[in-house]
């Protein structure tokens, strides 16, 4: 799809151009939402159009830089919106950053959603014990406006403060937090 062989003389070119950028990013779920999104990713564009072509054309090897930068800034702008709503909710970074790695981890399809399975399984990383399944299933209930059967990361992060799940309440909750992070360098003198 992103490739497009033109021919010139002899040789042909590997390019993409404009159209097949807007077609890749919208297949990636990576397109602009708003204006602030088009302008960052027009930067990206004229960064990696090294050569000034006009129109935009961009080698293969260009059009994959490109779309790691894309990515890479998505997502810093969705940790950094996922630090805020945490803050909101009084818990620190480090905190929603640990809550991110296991919601990552339990999610392993990348639908960007758990269903109530996975917050169990999560509860489990965590190290929360005394919640009873119907407990956690009215929380979730709660917290599923949609009826979906599933709840994106920041209504795991609401839930989680609804619930005081990841509070450390001794030392065997910091010690189950060191053995589930400490492949990652999370120690408990963070």
């Amino acid at each position: 799809m992103l490739r497009r062989r033109k021919k010139t003389g002899k040789f042909s070119v590997n390019a993409v151009g404009i159209p097949e950028v807007s077609q890749a990013l919208e297949a990636l779920h990576l397109g602009p939402k708003q204006r602030e999104d088009q302008k960052k990713i027009t930067e990206f564009l004229n960064d990696v159009n090294e050569f000034g072509f006009s129109p935009l054309t961009l080698d293969f090897e260009a059009f994959v830089r490109f779309v790691r930068q894309v990515k890479e800034w998505q997502a810093i702008c969705t940790r950094a919106a996922d630090r805020a709503y945490g803050a909101d909710l009084g818990l620190q970074e480090r905190m929603v950053d640990e809550f991110r790695v296991i919601f990552d981890i339990i999610d392993s399809s990348g639908s960007g959603e758990l269903d109530l399975l996975g917050v169990k399984r999560a509860c489990g990383l965590l190290g929360q014990k005394s919640l009873s399944f119907e407990e956690l299933r009215k929380i979730f209930e709660t917290l599923d406006k949609d009826g979906s059967g599933a709840i994106d990361f920041l209504e795991f992060l609401h839930m989680t403060n609804m619930a005081n799940l990841g509070k450390p309440k001794g030392r065997a909750t910091i010690n189950a937090n060191a053995a589930i992070f400490a492949p990652f360098g999370w120690s408990e003198d963070r």
